[in-house]
């Protein structure tokens, strides 16, 4: 498969991805170049053999292919909640299983109803229960470093935002330094939109539906 290919092999065809010069492993290509130098082997002979490996190995793709479930990435994601992974004291991120049952949550059938409601309730519950208290002495130690001798007088709401836009770039492996700024936020940079009127309270709702 060519490096340029981004697309998921079980879900996905690949077909038009597929490598016709493939590498096929050290002993092999030591092989095929010993046999073009000693002429038992022609180029013609070499790119015949390669077209035969790539199209036995993608036929091998199609075969198994056929017997993985449809549904394999939910159970990709449903094998977080088993005793292995839950027991680990190195948790794996849990970014893309978030999503998943967001989008579960969001789910609605014909009579605009969502089936699977409190079990999405009961996973998120799970998720965002913290296994040790690690993390919030972490947030305290953030609130330190931004509320501190010289800004004492920061509001809490400013101190709310600050640690919230941290820990969301955080959530997502971001810093300020390789995080996209989107057009409509840089254009209000500098004005009176990027801050809220006085009679309007800024808290994290306000924040949410303007930079979202």
């Amino acid at each position: 498969m060519l490096p340029s290919c981004k697309l998921d092999p079980l879900i996905h065809d690949i077909s038009n991805y597929i490598d016709t010069n493939p590498y096929l492993g050290y002993k092999c290509e030591n092989k095929l170049n010993q046999l073009k130098i000693d002429n038992i082997m022609s180029s013609n002979d070499e790119k015949i053999f390669r077209e035969r490996c790539t199209k036995f190995l993608y036929k091998l793709y199609v075969q198994l292919k056929q017997k993985v479930p449809d549904n394999i990435k939910i159970l990709e994601k449903i094998s977080f909640f088993s005793v292995h992974n839950i027991l680990k004291h190195q948790k794996s991120p849990i970014i893309s299983l978030l999503k998943f049952w967001h989008e579960v949550s969001c789910y609605r059938n014909a009579n605009n109803e969502n089936p699977f409601k409190d079990l999405c309730n009961l996973a998120l519950t799970f998720l965002v229960l913290p296994f040790s208290n690690a993390e919030m002495e972490r947030i305290f130690s953030q609130l330190n470093l931004v509320k501190n001798k010289v800004r004492n007088k920061i509001s809490l709401n400013m101190v709310n935002a600050i640690l919230t836009i941290r820990y969301g770039l955080r959530r997502y492996d971001k810093c300020c330094h390789n995080y996209d700024v989107d057009e409509k936020t840089l254009s209000i940079i500098g004005t009176n939109d990027s801050y809220p009127q006085k009679h309007e309270n800024y808290d994290f709702n306000y924040f949410l539906k303007n930079y979202n």
